[in-house]
């Protein structure tokens, strides 16, 4: 692993124009690439710090504007107003669109020499990794608190994707309900893992590691990655 990263940005293009993704570059590439797809308050320093997160331990990481069609390369905070901006976004996103664009940016890694791509996401960009991995899109995917998944059975049904989904006890927005749901949509014979945490809510991960939570799920979605993208 390296401590050492390098920022910078790309352009991909897609039929109807091009966005931009955050990148961050290792020091030593394995080889291997991460599509780390952001929550609805666009691709923040929270992102970006999960893009680096991932670049040190060796992976390319891009962080793509999902919201680019609407407003290009936003960045919300946490005010009654800004909160109220990002759910306006999310409700007009396109969500067909983005998985395509999400596509884009997979192909555009292994045109640049990724032998895999794994594509993270956390709230929205959980529910699009998990559908991303489920549809074939990328080589493995990883949710955290992606939300209506309990209603995707004809992309989740029995999938046999690389996938790991975490999901905290005290989220307001997901139940334990919906988790369970996610579960039996799974089916018994998928190999996808679903992971609680008893003391976490809504957006539980955080990049600084601080809680236990945090420092348990990034140690599960490390040993996932070496498993699946060897």
């Amino acid at each position: 692993m390296s401590t050492s990263t390098e920022s910078s940005s790309i352009s991909v293009s897609t039929a109807d124009g091009s966005f931009d993704a955050a990148l961050s570059r290792p020091a030593t590439p394995n080889g291997n690439a991460v599509v780390v797809i952001q929550e609805i308050f666009g691709v923040t320093k929270k992102i970006k710090a999960y893009c680096d997160m991932f670049a040190r331990e060796g992976y390319v990481a891009a962080a793509p504007d999902m919201f680019w069609r609407d407003e290009r390369n936003i960045q919300l905070g946490y005010s009654e107003e800004e909160v109220k901006r990002a759910m306006g976004l999310a409700k007009t996103f396109n969500e067909a669109k983005g998985r395509a664009d999400i596509k884009e940016l997979i192909e555009r890694l292994r045109a640049d020499g990724a032998r895999k791509v794994c594509v993270v996401g956390f709230c929205l960009g959980g529910r699009l990794a998990a559908l991303a991995a489920a549809s074939g899109d990328a080589d493995a995917g990883i949710g955290f608190y992606g939300f209506g998944l309990e209603n995707e059975a004809a992309v989740l049904g029995g999938t046999g994707a690389a996938l790991q989904l975490h999901y905290g006890d005290q989220d307001h927005f997901i139940t334990t309900e919906s988790v369970e749901k996610v579960k039996a949509v799974l089916g018994a014979a998928s190999q996808a893992e679903v992971h609680r945490y008893a003391e976490a809510g809504h957006a539980f991960f955080r990049p600084d590691l601080k809680d236990v939570s945090s420092q348990l799920a990034w140690e599960r979605a490390q040993g996932f990655l070496k498993r699946h993208m060897a």
